[in-house]
């Protein structure tokens, strides 16, 4: 049998493993109030050290360089921690639960509009915007062909049923409406950002995201948000820390001026954009459409109003502008 060794790559990386016992005393020789340690212990037996950091990281003291010193801000607790990183769990569950609602009404949206043309618009060019089926020189692949790959990929990784009921009887090949069950979020946004110009503005106006005067679709819109909440979408099922993170992928500032609940989010306030507030004025307009009330709102509004008593202002971390309590959207 052949074995390939794995070949370590050496750098200057020189810090040892510590046990946790060790690492208690670490945290306190840098200011951490650490008052039970036994407590502790499991705390950091449950949730480790490393990934804690990222929530004590904005507790440490501001270096003469600009950046952070290694000893913590008075008044600094473990257990402060630990509510600031479960603060950050549960907004990362309102988020996902809103996701999963606003990840299947778009599959019924793109479904009702493909479906009703050809059972396989989806896998028909002429269904389809030009562009997603271009093929140029520099671009030997089309997005529409990628997007049927990954289709294929999705569909073999399936163990439903109804894929094994297609793939007995039809050769695999899945209607639109069976296909759009296999696709992840990512798969999803990508198909509706192939749909002819005409269909993403209609799904769009259906939908109240609106330019101009209001009697038009804003598709780009759309489809900028839909790219941002799959970013979202993966942060939260990967367990990366949401609450006071920088967006990798942002919402495009000039999109909101024609929606009446999301007219507070303001281009000049690039911090709204690139942290989570503007995200989540997007998914509380969606998902409050999708419901018809505002249940998700004010359970996230109450959510974050908590941050306060955890000794953070939204309006610091979060991106939360000031007086946002009493913005249309989140009254």
């Amino acid at each position: 049998m052949l074995v390939v060794e794995r070949s370590v790559v050496t750098g200057t990386y020189v810090k040892p493993y510590r046990p946790i016992v060790d690492l208690i005393s670490h945290l306190i020789s840098r200011g951490m109030i650490i008052p039970d340690h036994e407590e502790a212990e499991n705390i950091l037996s449950t949730v480790s050290y490393y990934r804690l950091s990222g929530y004590w990281h904005i507790c440490r003291q501001n270096a003469p360089d600009g950046g952070k010193a290694e000893r913590f801000v008075a008044g600094t607790t473990l257990q402060g921690i630990v509510a600031l990183y479960e603060f950050d769990r549960q907004l990362k569950l309102f988020v996902s639960h809103a996701l999963e609602k606003i990840e299947i009404m778009m599959r019924a949206r793109i479904t009702e509009t493909l479906g009703a043309r050809d059972p396989f618009a989806h896998a028909n060019s002429r269904h389809l915007d030009p562009l997603f089926s271009r093929v140029t020189t520099n671009v030997p692949v089309s997005r529409h062909d990628q997007w049927l790959n990954k289709l294929d990929k999705q569909q073999e990784r399936s163990s439903e049923r109804f894929v094994q009921h297609f793939s007995a009887q039809y050769n695999g090949d899945l209607p639109v409406w069976a296909a759009m069950e296999v696709l992840d979020f990512g798969a999803m946004s990508h198909l509706f950002s192939g749909l002819t110009f005409q269909d993403r503005n209609a799904i769009a106006l259906a939908l109240g995201i609106t330019s101009g005067a209001g009697a038009v679709g804003n598709e780009a819109a759309l489809t900028n948000w839909l790219r941002v909440m799959n970013y979202v979408r993966n942060v939260c099922a990967h367990h990366s820390r949401l609450w006071n993170s920088n967006m990798n992928v942002q919402l495009k500032s000039t999109q909101f001026s024609n929606i009446h609940h999301l007219k507070h989010l303001d281009p000049r306030d690039n911090y709204a954009f690139s942290r989570v507030f503007g995200v989540l004025c997007v998914i509380g307009f969606l998902v409050s459409d999708i419901d018809g009330n505002n249940k998700w709102v004010t359970a996230v509004r109450r959510h974050v109003e908590g941050l306060n008593a955890l000794g953070w202002q939204p309006e610091r971390t979060m991106g939360f502008p000031r007086g946002w309590t009493a913005l249309p959207l989140w009254r």
